[in-house]
């Protein structure tokens, strides 16, 4: 195991949605980032009636929060690429985000909404990350609740330290 195949690994994922409910809001955006600044994103757009404007649907979403984000330019992205046609279906969202996920290690800041979300799109309950992420009980208040947590750069570093400690070629 070599530094740089973990460096080649590990990516970053994020999504965005309209609110916060994986039952009645979409996912409009993934994207995914290496430690070099590498991305891939796509987008999908949430508006089941296309004639409606874009600003509008997301503020009756999510009022004041979506009224900042258009501030700030959030949206601006997501409306040049619906205005060029460059957006896909949710599930096909998803399905390009996974396929582009194989054999990485994903860093995702919070698994269990990211789970939800892209289970909802796929018409899961959630979308399985659990069977790839470990579990641990740094941070617990009960000792015997676990963490539902993704590989860190930590952990990453200890599997090399471990590899190396079995002799592994690692550079």
């Amino acid at each position: 195991l070599r530094r740089k195949d973990v460096d080649q690994r590990l990516v970053s994922l994020d999504i965005e949605t309209t609110g916060l409910s994986e039952q009645k809001d979409k996912i409009w955006s993934v994207g995914i980032t290496d430690p070099n600044g590498n991305g891939w994103e796509q987008f999908s757009d949430p508006r089941e009636d296309k004639t409606v404007n874009l600003h509008n649907f997301m503020k009756e979403r999510s009022g004041e929060f979506a009224e900042e984000q258009i501030k700030r330019g959030s949206f601006d992205e997501l409306e040049r690429n619906i205005s060029s046609g460059n957006v896909v279906g949710e599930r096909e969202l998803v399905e390009n985000t996974f396929s582009r996920l194989k054999n990485k290690a994903i860093l995702i800041q919070n698994a269990n909404f990211e789970n939800k979300f892209l289970g909802g799109a796929l018409g899961e309950s959630d979308a399985g990350l659990s069977d790839i992420f470990r579990y641990n009980t740094r941070g617990a208040r009960s000792p015997n609740k676990k963490l539902f947590a993704p590989p860190t750069v930590g952990n990453i570093l200890d599997e090399i330290k471990m590899a190396k400690g079995s002799g592994a070629n690692i550079s």
